[in-house]
C-alpha cells in the first residue's frame, strides 16, 4: 500500500514545489527573487481551501497541519537548492509541465520515422495530442479516475498512509497556486486547468479529512 500511496502526485506533470505556509511571504527575496516587496503571505482561500472549518463546533482537523508545513518547508529548501523558485525556473516548469501534456507520446514506428527525416534535415514537429480544450477536458477526466481510485481505496489504506496522502494533496495545492501565480502564461499550464485540478485535489482532500475523522482522528 506505501508504494501506492508514493505514486500520488500532482496531475498536470506539476513538481512539488511547495511554499512554508505561515510564515513565507509571496514575494519573499529569499525563495522568490524576482518577486520583491509588498505582497502578503497566501492564505487558505488562495490555495482553495476554507477559512474556517465549515461546522464550527464539530470535530474537525487543522487545515493546514504543523507536519504538512514542515513537509513544505523541507520541500522548498530542497528544491530552492536546484533555483527552481526563480522566475526562470517557474516558468520553465510551466511550460514542461503543459508539454508533457499537449505532445503524444510517439510510437516505436514514429520515433524511427523522426530520427530517419531528421538525419537527412527534415524539421518534424512533435505530434500534438489535440486542441487546448480536448486535453483540458481529457486531463480533467483522467483526473477524476485518478482520485476516484484513490477514494475507492480509503478501506486499505492505513491511519498514517491517508494523513500521508493529504500531506501530498496540500503540496499539490500549493504548487498549483504558485503555477497560477508565476508560471508561463503564453505557452504554460493553462490557468482553466489549473483551477480545475485545484477543484478536484480539494474535494479529495476533504474526503480524506472526512475519512480521518470516521476513524477518531482528531489531531494530526
Amino acid at each position: 500500500m506505501l508504494k501506492k500511496i508514493q505514486t500520488l502526485k500532482p496531475l498536470v506533470a506539476l513538481i512539488y514545489i511547495a511554499f512554508f505556509y505561515n510564515c513565507i511571504d509571496k514575494g519573499s527575496a529569499n525563495f522568490l527573487p524576482v518577486f520583491l516587496g509588498g505582497t502578503k503571505p497566501y492564505i487558505y482561500e488562495d490555495l482553495g481551501l476554507p477559512a474556517s472549518p465549515e461546522e464550527p463546533g464539530q470535530a474537525s482537523l487543522p487545515i493546514i497541519s504543523a507536519e504538512e508545513s514542515e513537509a513544505i518547508e523541507a520541500l522548498l529548501k530542497e528544491l530552492s537548492e536546484f533555483e527552481i523558485l526563480t522566475d526562470v525556473g517557474m516558468k520553465k516548469q510551466s511550460v514542461e509541465g503543459w508539454k508533457t501534456i499537449q505532445f503524444a507520446k510517439p510510437s516505436d514506428k514514429e520515433i524511427d520515422d523522426k530520427i530517419y527525416r531528421e538525419s537527412i534535415g527534415q524539421n518534424v514537429p512533435d505530434k500534438v495530442a489535440g486542441t487546448k480544450e480536448e486535453l483540458i477536458a481529457k486531463e480533467s477526466q483522467e483526473a477524476d479516475q485518478f482520485f476516484g481510485r484513490i477514494e475507492s481505496d480509503f478501506p486499505l489504506y492505513s491511519i498514517d498512509d491517508l494523513i500521508n496522502v493529504r500531506k501530498r494533496l496540500t503540496l499539490s495545492l500549493i504548487m498549483i497556486r504558485l503555477e497560477i501565480d508565476f508560471g508561463d502564461r503564453n505557452s504554460g499550464i493553462p490557468i482553466d486547468l489549473l483551477t480545475i485540478i485545484r477543484t478536484k485535489t480539494v474535494a479529495l482532500r476533504q474526503k480524506v479529512s472526512e475519512e480521518l475523522l470516521k476513524r477518531g482522528v482528531t489531531k494530526l
